[in-house]
């Protein structure tokens, strides 16, 4: 009888020490983050070449993915998502909060003939975004796209890449559009939200 109430003692104490452990912090999206640089799978742009409107190239999202992960410091939220373009090269979004308060990486992947250029990569510091390579940003506070009016766009002026010389970004969109090293634009024309 002594042992089985010794042995109630120990799972007892157990039982009361994991319990009293505090949950890891988390750690979440700004909202600009959240807005501009995640989707769900299934979502859908189609871009038409300002100098050719026959020309389309229409982008897929798949593979996303969103979570915390765990780090030193806690629970971090991240997301990912991989955009397949018909005549454009595959471009991988991610994003992570950093176990600090308000601040958020994002990082932003074309992946050429097996390759992948890590470019752009923004920080998020209280909701205003620099960049973390030769990026330029420049936040236009109003931005006319083939007659739509857009607010709070990023302008991202890519240096070293070897496909996209600029991409524009808008709240909830994503890439509104992408100008090219060879000096081509195309603006999007459409845009479905996954699921």
């Amino acid at each position: 009888m002594v042992k089985i109430y010794k042995i109630w003692c120990i799972v007892f104490c157990f039982t009361f020490i994991y319990s009293c452990k505090e949950d890891p912090k988390k750690y979440g999206f700004q909202p600009d983050t959240a807005a501009y640089f995640k989707f769900k799978n299934n979502s859908n742009w189609i871009y038409k070449n300002i100098a050719n409107p026959t020309m389309l190239d229409t982008v897929f999202g798949n593979g996303a993915g969103e979570g915390f992960a765990s780090r030193d410091a806690g629970l971090t939220e991240i997301s990912s998502i991989t955009l397949n373009g018909k005549s454009s090269p595959q471009v991988i979004i991610r994003a992570e909060a950093i176990a600090t308060s308000n601040i958020d990486r994002i990082a932003i992947l074309t992946k050429i003939n097996n390759i992948l250029y890590p470019s752009p990569v923004i920080i998020n510091i209280n909701g205003t975004m620099n960049s973390e390579d030769s990026t330029n940003l420049v936040k236009l506070i109003s931005f006319d796209l083939s007659g739509s009016q857009y607010e709070d766009v990023w302008e991202m002026t890519l240096k070293n890449h070897p496909y996209f010389s600029k991409l524009y970004f808008a709240k909830n969109l994503g890439i509104i559009r992408k100008t090219l090293r060879t000096g081509e634009t195309y603006d999007l024309i459409n845009y479905t939200p996954g699921n």
